[in-house]
């Protein structure tokens, strides 16, 4: 995403807080994982600022993440299209 997006975040899946009003001016095309993603990438390409704080996540009970299915890659991929799409054709973020 850092490389798509000309962006420096370390992690894109985490929790983030936004102010309510930017959360209705952005309109989400993505589900899944990458939800998170795509209200990153179009929030700092709004111009706002992101503060990154680190923190510990508890391990799924059986090991294994969620995050690396196909499903999820798909739904990556998917939003990083969108996101090429809207900032190629200058429409609102």
């Amino acid at each position: 995403m850092n490389m798509f997006f000309g962006l420096r975040i370390k992690y894109y899946n985490g929790m983030f807080l936004y102010p309510a009003a930017l959360l209705k001016k952005i309109k989400l095309h993505s589900y899944g994982h990458a939800i998170f993603a795509d209200m990153l990438v179009r929030s700092l390409k709004m111009g706002n600022s992101v503060k990154e704080v680190p923190f510990l996540t508890k391990v799924e009970s059986d090991g294994r993440s969620k995050a690396l299915s196909l499903k999820n890659f798909a739904n990556v991929g998917w939003t990083i299209l969108i996101l090429f799409g809207i900032f190629i054709f200058d429409e609102n973020p």
